[in-house]
């Protein structure tokens, strides 16, 4: 019978043959209650829409399963209801040239719940030509 001498895949990206450059994070976001916007940050969320530190990304994906129709702002626009994307329950939106996720902020517009939605930060979609 042949032996196999299989490595451990790698834990980080240091010392591996390919580096991975698209560095991922997802996580579950609660959005404040009171209709107050959830600014995203690099733990999850803040409440209020200041200037946080984000998870650094290239594009944010949110997936919107709280039951509620909710706005989500990027770019520091938090006007309500002008410059947004209205996301109905089960809807799913890519925002595409951001910095990281502090860039976007959200909150649910029906009525006064905190509300869970969920969140992916990548750099990019597919693997870029090199």
């Amino acid at each position: 019978m042949a032996s196999f001498d299989i490595k451990a895949p790698p834990e980080t990206n240091a010392g591996s043959q390919y580096f991975n450059i698209n560095q991922c994070r997802s996580f579950k976001i609660t959005l404040a209650a009171n209709k107050a916007m959830t600014r995203f940050t690099s733990t999850g969320q803040i409440a209020d829409a200041t200037a946080v530190a984000g998870y650094p990304c290239g594009e944010v994906i949110v997936v919107n399963k709280s039951g509620k129709t909710i706005e989500v702002y990027d770019n520091n626009h938090t006007t309500d209801g002008v410059d947004c994307i209205f996301m109905d329950d089960n809807d799913t939106f890519t925002f595409r040239g951001l910095t990281n996720t502090g860039d976007i902020s959200a909150k649910n517009t029906e009525d006064n719940a905190a509300v869970a939605i969920y969140v992916r930060a990548q750099f990019f979609s597919d693997n870029p030509a090199r």
